[in-house]
């Protein structure tokens, strides 16, 4: 099973079987960069997941909103890509190993929030950090039992 942290960051996902622990990092509406307050949020998840087993998925996020025509991100998808891999490439930096994480978007498919709140929506715009049950070494053609 996953383990679960003291820090209020960290969440459980989808309880049970298949439970995840990690964290939310939350971007201004197109921005892809990492900020100051987002590296400050993935040190603390980091502290989490850090030498843990199991596989870390980092699944990008956008909002429904459509893009600036002046983007370089063709649609949602890309601009979430984009966030996952920056976010990723961080934790590399910071000595999470590479064959640990898993990339994962979702594009603008799974909003935190669907109303007209204006604060409420800018949740759309994420990163999620999800470590799964599935250990690294049950994935990478080792464990003979699966």
């Amino acid at each position: 099973k996953s383990v679960v942290g003291e820090n209020e960051k960290v969440q459980i996902v989808r309880p049970g079987k298949n439970s995840s622990v990690g964290g939310v990092v939350f971007f201004e509406e197109h921005a892809t960069q990492l900020t100051e307050s987002n590296r400050r949020d993935l040190q603390r998840i980091i502290e989490q997941i850090a030498g843990k087993p199991q596989k870390i998925e980092v699944r990008g996020h956008a909002s429904r909103k459509p893009l600036d025509h002046n983007t370089e991100f063709k649609d949602a998808w890309e601009l979430s890509a984009a966030r996952a891999r920056n976010t990723m490439d961080f934790l590399i930096q910071q000595g999470i190993d590479r064959s640990c994480i898993r990339l994962g978007n979702a594009g603008a498919e799974e909003p935190l929030y669907n109303g007209v709140e204006a604060e409420l929506l800018k949740q759309n715009s994420r990163v999620q950090i999800l470590m799964w049950d599935e250990r690294v070494h049950d994935l990478d053609g080792s464990n003979p039992t699966i």
